[in-house]
């Protein structure tokens, strides 16, 4: 069992991660969808 504050550095680090990934993904779609 992996302990409580692993866990949550881990989740934190995992929704940053994530985060960034939509904010890349909704400047690339702007970028590119633009009339």
């Amino acid at each position: 069992m992996p302990e409580t504050g692993e866990v949550t550095v881990v989740g934190l680090a995992f929704l940053g991660l994530f985060m960034t990934l939509l904010a890349f993904l909704g400047f690339v779609d702007r970028r590119t969808r633009r009339n």
